[in-house]
């Protein structure tokens, strides 16, 4: 009952669940756009040859990205997860990589994948943060600190939650045959021209229901100001 409540000057970015790599995403920013957007997901099939029908997470696109090199781009950081001694442990890694889109940023409409969508394989070169953004007089030293603050906090909330979560604090982090072993995991992040850092869940938690989780974060960051970017 909520499908038209949403003005002209806001714009959608739609995404699969059982998606990757930027496949089948879609920007809407009207009624003509939303209704070809639902009934393509209606008879679009996933890469496990399932349609999508309703299972698409939709979020506000961030309009104002701080950008790199005049382009959109997104923070690839690395998070280790551990199953030892029957015990949970997770650990961040503050450098990563930093992945860029094809063309220059720009508001016009329609939204083009190349302008949009950011990934190692659209970035020209290797770019690492956060030396890169540094050298590029992007962040001061100051704003550095200010944005690795921002995701210990929304890591710390993530690890208490996977510590508390029966899906992901048993053995199903290991082999059948393992009693100990880890996993590293792709965190993405963006980061606002305010220096706001917003999170993107889709891009860890395959098998955790995403609202839950969703919910979990927030009550954990004590209602903090954050952006959860659900792609």
């Amino acid at each position: 009952n909520e499908k038209y409540n949403f003005t002209n000057d806001n714009t959608y970015i739609l995404r699969p669940v059982d998606s990757f790599a930027g496949r089948d995403i879609l920007y809407i920013s009207n009624k003509e756009e939303l209704d070809k957007a639902i009934e393509y997901y209606k008879t679009t099939k996933n890469y496990k040859g399932i349609l999508y029908k309703n299972n698409v997470i939709a979020s506000e696109y961030i309009m104002n990205p701080l950008l790199f090199k005049g382009l959109k781009f997104h923070l690839r950081m690395y998070y280790l997860v551990s199953y030892i001694s029957e015990q949970f442990h997770s650990f961040f890694l503050e450098e990563g990589d930093i992945l860029t889109a094809e063309k220059p940023y720009t508001k016009i409409r329609p939204f083009e994948k190349s302008v949009h969508d950011t990934h190692q394989t659209s970035s020209d070169n290797d770019y690492f943060f956060p030396v890169d953004l540094l050298n590029d007089n992007l962040l001061t030293k100051t704003q550095h600190k200010q944005i690795i603050k921002q995701m210990r906090e929304i890591m710390a909330a993530v690890s208490s939650i996977l510590l508390k979560n029966k899906e992901t604090s048993k053995l199903e982090w290991l082999y059948p045959e393992h009693k100990n072993g880890f996993v590293v995991l792709g965190i993405d992040f963006m980061i606002d021209d305010k220096y706001n850092v917003i999170i993107d869940i889709g891009a860890i938690f395959i098998n955790i229901n995403f609202i839950e989780l969703i919910k979990k974060l927030f009550n954990k960051m004590n209602k903090k100001v954050i952006k959860i970017k659900c792609e």
